[in-house]
C-alpha cells in the first residue's frame, strides 16, 4: 500500500508519497514462479516456431543458441 498526500502551492497541486507498506512475503516467490513459466513457454515457443520453418528437429549446437538456460549472475548466463 502507498499513502499520499496533496501538498498545495499557489495554483500547482502536488502529490508525494508518505508511506510505502513492505509487500508481502509470498508475493516475491510468486513472482519469480510466473517469471519462470514465462520464461519456459518463450523458449518453447521459440523451438516450436524454428522446428516448424525448419522442418525438423534442431541440432545440439543450434538448440543452445535457441535456449534462454535461467542463471544467477550475468557471467553464468554468458556460459
Amino acid at each position: 500500500m502507498i499513502r499520499l498526500r496533496e501538498v498545495c502551492d499557489d495554483h500547482v497541486s502536488r502529490t508525494t508519497v508518505t508511506g510505502v507498506a513492505p509487500i508481502p512475503r509470498k508475493v516475491p516467490p510468486l513472482v519469480a514462479d510466473a517469471l519462470v513459466a514465462l520464461r519456459a513457454a518463450l523458449e518453447h515457443t521459440l523451438f516450436a516456431e524454428i522446428e516448424y520453418h525448419h522442418g525438423a528437429p534442431l541440432e545440439e549446437k543450434a538448440a543452445r543458441l535457441v535456449e534462454m538456460p535461467a542463471g544467477h549472475s550475468y557471467e553464468k548466463f554468458q556460459d
